[in-house]
This record gives C-alpha cells, structure tokens and sequence, in this order.
C-alpha cells in the first residue's frame, strides 16, 4: 500500500490537503484501488468554517458491471470546540 499526505499550504484562515491511497487487491493478483481526496478549508469567523472536497476512487478491474470509477465533490460547514489544533506552538524561551 502507498499513502501520500499532503499539505499544500496551510495558512492562518485557509488550507489545501491532498490525500492519495494507492493499494493492491490481495485477492486478485493484478487489480489496483486508489483513492484521493483534496479538501479545500477557508475559516470564516470565530470558530466557524467552510469546506469544499473533491473525491475520486478507481479499480482497474471493478466486479460484474460496475463502473470502473466514482467522483465527486462534497461542502459543508464545520465548529471547532475548544483550542484549534492548526494553531502555532508557542515558543518557551530560558534566561541565562
């Protein structure tokens, strides 16, 4: 299996992630998965977001009749309770 995490940029208000999973069946020698999600994140106020994602997954060789890929794109809003996890650490500086 290969995972690919990226983060393209990530700002005080926005970020891009990508994210791509790349793995083989282990059943059916030769047939491949993947899956990729890019998610688009923009902080509105306080602590209120909105987002935006595009999906795909594809399998070379998918059963029956059964398309050979799905995608699509998903919205939606989101609250952040208690501190953000996208905040900068602080820095403890010694006096010598």
């Amino acid at each position: 299996m290969i995972n690919a995490d990226v983060k393209l940029f990530t700002f005080n208000k926005t970020s891009l992630d990508v994210n791509t999973f790349v793995f083989p069946a282990l059943s059916q020698p030769g047939r491949v998965y993947t899956s990729t999600n890019a998610s688009y994140h923009v902080k509105l106020i306080w602590n209120l977001s909105w987002n935006i994602s595009f999906y795909g997954n594809w399998d070379i060789r998918p059963p029956g009749n059964l398309p050979a890929s799905d995608y699509g794109t998903t919205s939606g809003l989101s609250w952040t309770f208690g501190p953000s996890l996208r905040t900068t650490p602080t820095t403890i500086q010694t006096i010598q």
